[in-house]
């Protein structure tokens, strides 16, 4: 196990996402603000987010994204189901 210190910055928010999912404070009627979670992220991984975020959506998570990056907001577009209301 590395300390979280130690783990570069994009990839701990991968971590705190986890950590929340699996102490139980992410869940069906939970409320999740995020302002640029893009920020410090490989670009690689910012569709890998976005699709985590639109699943807990779909489990009943209201998620509030604020970017100011294009391609995020196009990720959203793209990726989203019909299903999940994505207010912008």
């Amino acid at each position: 196990m590395t300390e979280m210190s130690l783990v570069a910055s994009g990839h701990r928010k991968f971590g705190l996402l986890y950590k929340l999912l699996r102490n139980g404070l992410l869940k069906t009627g939970s409320v999740l603000f995020w302002d640029e979670p893009e920020n410090s992220l490989n670009p690689e991984l910012v569709p890998v987010l976005v699709d985590i975020l639109l699943e807990l959506a779909k489990n009943g998570v209201q998620i509030f994204v604020a970017t100011h990056d294009y391609n995020v907001a196009r990720y959203f577009d793209a990726r989203k189901d019909r299903s999940v209301p994505v207010n912008r």
